[in-house]
């Protein structure tokens, strides 16, 4: 091929300049630090991604039965199948032929050093479904904002329940003809809604404020797995008890009695969504603080009144039936506590019974945990032994003996030399009188001590 000078001229002079103009770049030397320039040009970095958006909160399903192969599982001996140990941990030794006590504290498992529960809210709920499901049944306390099987902070939340004492303001407000405030639950991620929120009273309307969730769904979301996880727990937590008071909200202009059903229905559904429905109706028992210490109430948001609000012994009473009635339908119910030494103690604890009996399904036990008043010694409690008998006579000329079953609190003490000989003589006197055995042992050493009296 032939080219013409001018062509390869131009091919000439070009390749000169692409060769200056390299060299120069060479042989440049370094811009001070100090200029607009850098020393060395760093490798460029990808800006860090932002947070995943939070989906928006659905109703969850109810969870299946669990299938599992059971472990650490054993049965106590007929001559023991009375007593009632205390759980502390899913996986932990369990009987299949007795009750169990459980806190919820410790069926979470141990904290991270930020504060968090090192389980995910679902391994939580799959321990409680799977350990129920092993064992004649749990006794677990479900009446309250922070005593339920979810934190509403630290841990993923499944399904908060509504605290009981939240469907008593509505129903008083219906009563008294006075408007609800809802609480306020803006998208989970929408962080200029939450922070704009100045007070706890703002973001819970007409309901008792929890300054501790208010604080923690306020902040912003970060970036930190664990801070995120605290903000959205709580925001998740709210955006649930606003969906329950809505119910209620909805309707109000219907009266009071369905606003205490919806409220109650609400709950209700909570209990199937974090059990699921054969777990909560065959194994556990839902504890519900019907008679809460100053304690209890003011600082634990637990019973059906609420600390320092006047609300009617009517919206109380309605309240009260609606809800314990409507989880009767599901299982059993406990409530809390009563005194049964006392005369007046044990009318109070037998009209209540009567009320939340008439109309109840017949199917659900209804268990009272009862104590037999102060100790004269200022020890606490005493339990309930020698005032059991009397007690059950009494429920039986009210037509309630066999609809109610007595649990004794607190736990009977197990201690000092020969344990096993000591459960023995505590487990003979329980059964004489038709009370379980509530213990003060865990699982692991209550199987050693019976293994030791089958060895005897």
């Amino acid at each position: 091929m032939i080219y013409s000078r001018f062509t390869i001229g131009r091919f000439f002079v070009r390749s000169i300049r692409l060769l200056s103009l390299a060299t120069f770049a060479l042989a440049m030397p370094n811009v001070s630090a100090c200029g607009n320039e850098s020393a060395e040009i760093p490798e460029r970095e990808d800006p860090p991604e932002p947070p995943q958006a939070l989906e928006r909160w659905t109703e969850p399903s109810v969870p299946p039965y669990p299938i599992f192969e059971p472990q650490n599982v054993f049965r106590a001996p007929p001559a023991y199948d009375h007593l009632l140990p205390h759980l502390g941990d899913p996986d932990a030794v369990r009987f299949a032929n007795l009750y169990h006590m459980a806190s919820n504290r410790q069926m979470r498992g141990p904290r991270s050093e930020s504060g968090s529960y090192q389980r995910s809210g679902r391994e939580i709920a799959q321990g409680w479904r799977q350990a129920a499901a092993s064992v004649k049944g749990i006794f677990a306390h479900r009446d309250g904002l922070f005593s339920q099987q979810d934190h509403p902070i630290d841990q993923g939340v499944i399904r908060i329940m509504m605290p009981p004492s939240w469907v008593s303001v509505a129903v008083d407000a219906t009563i008294r003809s006075r408007p609800l405030e809802d609480v306020r639950a803006p998208p989970l991620d929408d962080d200029r809604a939450w922070t704009s929120i100045a007070s706890a009273r703002e973001l819970f309307g007409s309901f008792p404020p929890s300054d501790s969730l208010f604080r923690a769904a306020t902040q912003r979301l970060g970036v930190i797995a664990e801070d995120r996880l605290r903000v959205t727990s709580a925001r998740r937590s709210i955006t649930m008890l606003a969906r329950d008071v809505q119910a209620m909200v909805d309707v109000a202009d219907q009266g009071a009695e369905a606003v205490a059903a919806a409220g109650a229905e609400r709950i209700a559904m909570s209990d199937l969504q974090y059990f699921g429905t054969r777990v909560r109706r065959e194994h556990m028992i839902l504890i519900m603080t019907d008679n809460p210490s100053i304690h209890e109430l003011r600082d634990e948001g637990r019973g059906f009144d609420v600390y320092g609000r006047d609300l009617t012994e009517e919206a109380i009473e309605m309240a009260r039936r609606a809800v314990i009635q409507r989880r009767m339908r599901d299982g059993d119910v406990a409530i809390e506590r009563y005194n049964i030494s006392l005369g007046p103690e044990r009318r109070r604890s037998i009209r209540t019974l009567t009320r939340l009996l008439d109309g109840a399904p017949r199917e659900a036990t209804l268990w009272l945990f009862a104590h037999g008043g102060i100790d004269p010694d200022g020890g606490g409690q005493r339990d309930a032994f020698p005032f059991a008998n009397g007690y059950r006579s009494e429920l039986e000329e009210a037509g309630l003996r066999d609809r109610v079953r007595l649990v004794s609190v607190p736990a009977v003490p197990i201690g000092g030399r020969g344990l096993h000989e000591r459960l023995h003589e505590a487990s003979r006197r329980y059964r004489a009188v038709r009370l379980p055995l509530h213990l003060n042992l865990g699982t692991p050493l209550t199987k050693r001590l019976l293994d030791r009296l089958q060895r005897e």
